[in-house]
């Protein structure tokens, strides 16, 4: 940022007047990010027990085995089929609309960070 200040005392004033306010917002962002984390880790243990943990099981398992699926599908197409398919239709519905880790979906529900558990626990079975 450029600027003329009356003196260089005001100006190196100012300076370190926004250093610390950039070292506040960044110890700022980093405790909500950490919080965020917490509660997200708090989430996907919480439903275990609750009412609607049985739906949430549900729809994690409907995702992971619609994603598993359509990675067979992608892995079984031929590399030139991509070239004449291009970016358009590699994927399907379970990709486009499963939840993004750290999204809004995981974020209130831990649905991607679940996802991704029964993932990891679907290959240690195997």
């Amino acid at each position: 940022m450029t600027s003329q200040w009356r003196d260089a005392d005001t100006s190196s004033m100012f300076q370190e007047f926004l250093r610390k306010r950039r070292e506040h917002e960044k110890a700022a962002a980093r405790v909500k990010r950490h919080a965020s984390a917490g509660r997200r880790k708090d989430l996907v243990h919480s439903h275990r027990s609750d009412e609607k943990g049985e739906v949430i099981t549900q729809v994690v398992k409907l995702f992971l085995d619609g994603l598993l699926e359509e990675l067979k599908v992608a892995h079984a197409q031929g590399e030139a089929d991509w070239e004449v398919l291009g970016s358009k239709s590699i994927g399907g519905l379970f990709a486009k609309w499963s939840p993004t880790p750290g999204g809004m979906h995981d974020k209130a529900l831990g649905l991607a960070t679940l996802i991704l558990i029964r993932e990891k626990l679907r290959r240690t079975e195997v």
